[in-house]
């Protein structure tokens, strides 16, 4: 904020405050104007000789000439309507559900409640009716009478037990540490529940002890990117064992067993292979699980990456020893003949003997063709499974909206006929029926019921609500939100000690704004204050929550994919016309078409035959048009007369096509300027497009001389260090044939010098990059600071209007006891920055200078030469 001879602005540069200071532009001198300490000045905005701020939710007025601040009093009257108790459909924001015995009945948890749905009777009854508290994890009872879930309505998540009824006394069982808590599972018996949290512990509470006993505890998670939840517990059909998998250090998953009646661990699965999805047979003979270990590795074209794909096998382990294996080819004979009957299907009232001498002997596939499998599930005679085509490139929604999934297929395995069927296809999510006649699913937000005998489609079954609404009172809701979130960062912050902060005076701090708030963007605002203490990154407001209590619709406006400016004929020239590609769906040009006749200068001159002027605005025509058909006129003169009309497509956005014009400028002013012998490549991100254009580029551009990789602007992900694994590849050896030149040995290798450029805007993973890049000594980094943003994500737990806030999990540090990039950036070797005046000449002096060093580096010290050596007289 510019007056006279200052300059007043915003800073927390002395005690972590930000607050107004100014500096004089003829001393120099900087002063502090306020002094708050507790609170941030905000929105700061001068007048002539006052600064109006925000400041702990009230206006102040920091008065220039008598330096010194003064809080406003204001009364606003408002009825604050956003804040009336509405009414939902809770149809829309159901995260869990679960059916009882044979189906008949689900329990299903939506906007924090629990429900009652009644298939046969078409009818849905709300059994908490909680209004500020949470319930979570519903789990009804083998019996169908008594459902179990978790509820903070004690201000912490505690496992409660009621009649799965409206109505009825709430039991809590037992004290448990305050923590997140993950999925429950009633033991066939009814008598004790299944559940694990946030440390990979599992527990078993005792409904008749109201005790809880911890069975295992796991200390590795899956990966460090994307996966941290506990949910492979299983019981077996007696409520004696428990099956489980807990990781490995090596990531892989392992299978053990536990026995309620000694509290004895077993190991079933060693590391070898990543096992997981562990269930016991109905039956008590068998315990069936995933394991990828179908290792059978396809080659790129280029010969230098290779992935496996359908790695998922179904594997059985027999419980009890001497009997024949289970899918045995060969049938047994008694001696007069007659097949040998395998003995009788063990009751579930029948205690399940478990032969536990040899039982890693005893491990056998299921005749299933391998494939992408996850969920594994039993009933009788039958398994259950979704598989999805292949792995692919993992979408972050599977992991942080598993409700929006709809690629997987749901199999029903019949293990006496050894036949296999697909139930339903298009879902996310499935869970049986105690009987297993019946399978609940998810699909995009759809939730349905269908029969496992039966081949059904995504919309068969949907459930129904009866014309239930749910009523929410967001004067208890918004607090119960922000608590949930302080819990989660409490549950989940990479640093136990959140960095240094008494997280209990934060959450008290921030809550005594919550009574003033009037729209859910307010309650944003209060909980971006209370996360911003932590000053870490990667904590970010990822849903709003919903409903929105306005509706509007916004204009689009169609786009030309040109720049074009007002001229001294009363028309608009176009001045910059961009490129594109035109084999690239993503960034095609409506403009550069061969058949249209356009050149930089020519006039725009009508717009579906309406004459266009400097009068209006052109893109008033194009409102309303984005992505459509239009009639376009143009010319080389101002004359609509000499005009030339084309039907083009306009464009909704054009960030693409000026992204790859800014790109393919910069490859070009490599090549040029180096007579070919450097290559050049930008990486827009550490996901699929990033490694997608590393690996179309690496391939065009490895064998040049140099190399210069831009990663200025990469927005990040976790694909980092498989491009820094072939930069980091040495050329060894020369491969030599007949009437041919040399060939590289491995071909997949950059033998040459490396530059990287980087900027502020440089983030997340692709500081990594960065960072690892230069540890490695792999070459020079030019440019400036990294974004400085380095405690990355794992999970996301949906809040109970289906709003999300992250949680920063995973913190990076070097080998040599320093946390790396947070809060600083990776620093470049070379310190050069783009000067915003010169951008807008087209100058860019980093690539610049990144072009005039490996030029350097050529002469210093150049490629090896391909030359072979004499062949060898024998």
């Amino acid at each position: 904020m510019w007056r006279g001879k200052q300059i007043y602005f915003n800073s927390d540069r002395e005690d972590g405050r930000m607050n107004i200071y100014v500096y004089d532009t003829e001393s120099g001198r900087i002063t502090r104007c306020t002094q708050h300490t507790e609170w941030d000045v905000e929105f700061p905005a001068i007048g002539e000789d006052r600064i109006v701020y925000a400041c702990q939710g009230y206006l102040w007025i920091y008065d220039i000439l008598a330096a010194s601040s003064e809080r406003l009093e204001i009364e606003i009257p408002s009825d604050r309507w956003q804040m009336r108790d509405m009414y939902i459909l809770p149809a829309n924001y159901v995260q869990e559900i679960s059916l009882n015995g044979d189906g008949t009945k689900c329990i299903v948890q939506a906007r924090g409640d629990i429900y009652m749905l009644d298939t046969d009777k078409k009818r849905a009854v709300n059994i908490t009716r909680t209004p500020g508290t949470r319930e979570l994890h519903p789990a009804i009872s083998p019996k169908g009478d008594t459902v179990a879930f978790l509820s903070d309505r004690n201000g912490e998540y505690e496992l409660y037990i009621k009649p799965a009824t409206h109505g009825g006394e709430w039991i809590r069982i037992a004290d448990t540490p305050h923590t997140y808590y993950y999925h429950l599972h009633w033991s066939p018996d009814g008598k004790k529940i299944l559940f694990g949290d946030k440390d990979y512990t599992i527990y078993v509470a005792d409904i008749e002890t109201k005790t809880v006993t911890t069975i295992d505890r796991g200390y590795h998670l899956k990966d460090n990117e994307i996966f941290w939840e506990v949910s492979d517990y299983r019981w077996s059909s007696d409520s004696r064992w428990v099956v489980y998998s807990l990781v490995d250090e090596n990531l892989n998953s392992c299978i053990f067993l536990f026995s309620l009646d000694t509290g004895e661990k077993i190991r079933i699965t060693d590391d070898r292979y990543d096992d997981y999805s562990p269930c016991f047979d109905p039956s008590g003979k068998y315990i069936y699980f995933l394991s990828l270990r179908n290792f059978t590795p396809l080659l790129d074209w280029f010969m230098d990456n290779n992935v496996n794909t359908d790695m998922s096998h179904v594997m059985v382990v027999q419980l009890q020893a001497g009997k024949q294996p289970p899918f045995y080819e060969i049938e047994q004979e008694d001696e007069e003949g007659t097949e040998v009957a395998d003995s009788k299907a063990t009751s579930p009232e029948d205690s399940i003997t478990i032969d536990l001498d040899g039982i890693t002997d005893r491990i056998f596939t299921v005749p299933i063709p391998p494939g992408t499998f996850k969920q594994l599930s039993t009933y009788k005679d039958h398994l259950t499974y979704l598989s999805r085509t292949h792995y692919g490139f993992p979408t972050l929604r599977e992991f942080f909206d598993p409700n929006s999934v709809s690629y997987y297929t749901l199999h029903s395995f019949d293990t006496k006929e050894k036949k296999d069927k697909v139930v339903i296809e298009g879902i996310g999510f499935y869970t049986l029926s105690g009987d297993g006649s019946k399978a609940a699913y998810m699909s995009s937000g759809l939730v349905g019921i269908v029969k496992t005998e039966e081949t059904s489609s995504v919309g068969d079954g949907i459930l129904e609500w009866g014309g239930l609404q749910q009523k929410v009172d967001v004067f208890k809701e918004y607090p119960q939100i922000y608590r949930d979130v302080w819990r989660q960062i409490r549950d989940f912050f990479y640093d136990p000690r959140l960095h240094g902060k008494n997280w209990e005076t934060v959450y008290l701090k921030y809550k005594e704004l919550i009574p003033y708030v009037a729209t859910r963007a307010d309650m944003n605002y209060i909980i971006g204050h209370m996360i911003g203490e932590l000053s870490a990154s990667h904590e970010y407001i990822v849903g709003r929550g919903g409903p929105p209590r306005t509706y509007y619709s916004r204009s689009n406006v169609g786009l030309l994919g040109a720049d074009l400016k007002p001229d001294a004929t009363g028309r608009y020239r176009f001045t910059n016309i961009l490129k594109g590609s035109q084999w690239h769906d993503d960034y095609k040009s409506p403009l550069n078409a061969p058949h249209i006749e356009l050149t930089e200068g020519d006039y725009l001159l009508a717009i579906d035959d309406r004459e266009i002027t400097t009068e209006e605005n052109y893109l008033l025509y194009l409102e309303n048009k984005a992505g459509e058909e239009i009639r376009i006129t143009v010319g080389s003169a101002p004359d609509t007369g000499k005009g030339r009309t084309y039907r083009i497509k306009t464009l909704h956005n054009e960030w693409l096509q000026r992204y790859h014009d800014w790109k393919e400028k910069n490859y070009r002013k490599v090549r040029e300027a180096t007579d070919g012998r450097i290559g050049y490549m930008h990486l827009l991100d550490m996901m699929d497009t990033g490694i997608k254009q590393f690996e179309q580029a690496f391939r065009a551009e490895r064998y040049r001389d140099g190399l210069i990789i831009d990663v200025r602007f990469n927005g990040g992900g976790f694909v980092s260090w498989f491009l820094i694994d072939k930069l980091d590849r040495e050329l060894k050896f020369l491969t030599v044939t007949r009437d041919f030149k040399p060939m590289r040995y491995p071909h997949g290798v950059h033998a040459g010098p490396i530059v990287l450029l980087c900027n502020e805007d440089t983030g997340s993973d692709g500081e990594v990059f960065t960072q690892h890049f230069k540890d490695l000594g792999r070459g020079t980094v030019i440019g400036t600071p990294t974004w400085g943003g380095l405690i990355g994500i794992i999970n996301m737990i949906p809040l109970t209007d289906g709003g999300m806030v992250t949680q920063s999990n995973v913190g990076f540090a070097n080998l040599r006891g320093d946390w790396i990039v947070e809060n600083r950036g990776a620093v470049p070797d070379i310190y050069i920055f783009n000067d915003p005046a010169d951008i807008l000449e087209g100058k860019d002096a980093q690539l610049e200078k990144a072009i005039e060093l490996i030029m350097e580096k050529l002469d210093e010290s150049p490629p090896p030469s391909l030359i072979p050596p004499e062949f060898p007289e024998k």
